[in-house]
């Protein structure tokens, strides 16, 4: 009898201790998850920019037609958006857009620090392609200043870790 009644009083504290430990074990496994996500991406987004800055080069001195046509073709085979920027801000190409009818893009958090020469990132909400993205900013001090800005949606990251929360 005294032994039922033991059980019965430290069965709720036991259930109540392991649902909590894990629940903790998710948050941690999770945020290790993303942090993993994000650093690949960035890794990622890095090489990239590094290749488009070494074909776009030739481009950026012609005539701004065919950098933009070079940035929408670089773009359409790589799933990338590909934005040439000049030193004050003003968009010279971009994959996705027509430059004349975008924003002066100097005061970006990404785009500030490479002009600033160094590489600039930033994960932000996108009104431009309503979505969340991820920026890199490099700067290119030979050709000129100009930066190039690459990004990517997190979509697919954010499926992917969604289906790990529903897993989990």
């Amino acid at each position: 009898m005294a032994r039922k009644r033991f059980i019965r009083q430290i069965l709720p504290a036991f259930l109540l201790i392991t649902f909590l430990s894990l629940l903790l074990n998710l948050l941690l496994v999770s945020r290790t998850v993303k942090e993993s996500e994000f650093r690949q991406s960035e890794a990622e987004l890095a090489s990239r920019a590094a290749l488009f800055r070494a074909a776009i080069a030739p481009s950026i001195a012609g005539d701004p037609g065919t950098l933009q046509a070079r940035c929408k073709q670089l773009g359409a085979e790589s799933s990338t958006r590909i934005t040439v920027i000049a030193p004050d801000g003003r968009v010279l190409a971009d994959s996705d857009e027509e430059p004349a009818q975008m924003d002066n893009h100097a005061s970006r958090p990404e785009v500030a620090e490479a002009l600033l020469g160094r590489v600039g990132k930033s994960v932000r909400f996108s009104y431009t392609l309503n979505g969340r993205m991820m920026y890199l900013a490099i700067p290119e001090r030979e050709a000129g200043g100009y930066v190039i800005r690459v990004a990517f949606p997190l979509t697919d990251m954010d499926v992917t870790l969604s289906a790990l929360y529903r897993q989990l």
